[in-house]
């Protein structure tokens, strides 16, 4: 599931924040070395990028954000950002909060 969807579906049912991570059976199985020896993505990786439902800057969107731009207004773009507080953790950060939980 994209972590843009996730951010969107936690808001739909009411949750104030998320916290992504990556789970390490996903992105690192059993044999798969972890980087930098291997491809696989260590427990200290965090995962990266965007998490709103459209290409480039929101206040420019799908044209190129620059000084001289038509830039929207917060009111216009927002839509397109998940309107919840998300936080990327590690696995590593991630398995105290997953043991808490009993997840």
């Amino acid at each position: 599931l994209y972590r843009g969807d996730k951010a969107k579906f936690a808001k739909q049912f009411g949750l104030a924040g998320l916290i992504i991570y990556m789970d390490a059976a996903d992105y690192s199985p059993k044999g798969i070395t972890p980087m930098p020896d291997g491809p696989g993505l260590p427990d200290t990786g965090i995962q990266r990028g965007a998490l709103k439902d459209a290409d480039g800057d929101p206040s420019t969107y799908l044209y190129p954000s620059s000084k001289y731009a038509y830039h929207a207004s917060e009111e216009e773009y927002k839509s397109l950002l998940p309107g919840i507080i998300t936080m990327p953790i590690s696995f590593r950060n991630a398995l105290p909060l997953l043991r808490d939980i009993a997840g």
